[in-house]
């Protein structure tokens, strides 16, 4: 049980993309919150950037 409790707050990322530097592009979906990372990790695993996305579809907020 707490295996399936870590996976709802802390999901394996899917590695989408390997370039040949070793950079990886990883996607990251939340079950609980619904809510999206895609980022970009160097090869020694620090997150070089980081884009959050949406959650279920909903239009990100916009800045005033």
């Amino acid at each position: 049980m707490p295996d399936q409790v870590e996976e709802m707050f802390h999901p394996k990322p899917t590695t989408l993309e390997v370039d040949e530097k070793g950079n990886k592009v990883e996607l990251e979906t939340t079950p609980l919150t619904g809510e999206s990372f895609l980022r970009r990790v160097d090869p020694t695993g620090r997150v070089v950037n980081e884009l959050r996305g949406s959650r279920g579809g909903e239009a990100p907020p916009r800045r005033k």
